[in-house]
């Protein structure tokens, strides 16, 4: 895959991760490889932003996964920008070796289980035929603001256009970004707001 779409998922999931949580295992951006699919996954407990990039072609008995910390996340942004592929090693349970730019870095993970991120918020608009009744919902300005921000940076630069997706006013609102081609190997990228009472 390549190094401009990973380093776009990782800052694009970045925003939702804890950073000084209690629960140690939600402080950084947790990476899933099922041997097709790289999912990124970014949460605080209130929010979460998934990326999906496309890497490899046969799917692994069981998927392989590293909760990458957040100094190392921002160590992985700040890698210089250079046009070429990124690879991906999970040598051990817990770590991985990423190479951006010819440099390996090597990740210790966090120890830790992290959440069950399929089972949060509502799935796609296509999983909701019909009309929902939804009157208002209350949701943190700042998480919105942040996780459309976020989409922006890896939707089509042409529209930058996000749908927003409700499935009743006490369930987390999906955010979707409109990819269309200009990350190749990014193949889904949302973001899960969870309501608030105002």
């Amino acid at each position: 895959m390549k190094q401009a779409d990973f380093l776009a998922a990782l800052k694009m999931v970045s925003h939702a991760a804890a950073l000084k949580d209690i629960r140690y295992y939600l402080n950084g951006v947790f990476l899933e490889w099922d041997g097709v699919l790289l999912s990124v996954v970014g949460t605080d407990g209130h929010r979460m932003a998934v990326a999906q990039l496309q890497y490899g072609e046969k799917l692994l008995d069981k998927p392989v996964c590293v909760i990458v910390p957040t100094a190392q996340v921002k160590l992985l942004l700040s890698a210089p920008k250079v046009i070429g592929d990124v690879e991906l090693a999970f040598p051990e349970q817990h770590k991985a070796e990423i190479t951006l730019a010819g440099q390996v870095f090597a990740i210790q993970g966090t120890d830790g289980r992290f959440p069950d991120w399929r089972r949060v918020g509502p799935e796609s608009a296509q999983s909701y035929p019909g009309d929902t009744a939804v009157t208002s919902i209350g949701f943190n300005a700042v998480y919105v603001a942040e996780a459309c921000a976020a989409l922006a940076k890896v939707a089509n630069k042409k529209y930058q256009g996000i749908k927003m997706i409700f499935r009743s006013a006490s369930d987390a609102m999906r955010i979707e970004a409109g990819l269309a081609g200009d990350h190749p190997s990014l193949v889904n990228a949302y973001a899960i707001v969870s309501p608030m009472r105002i």
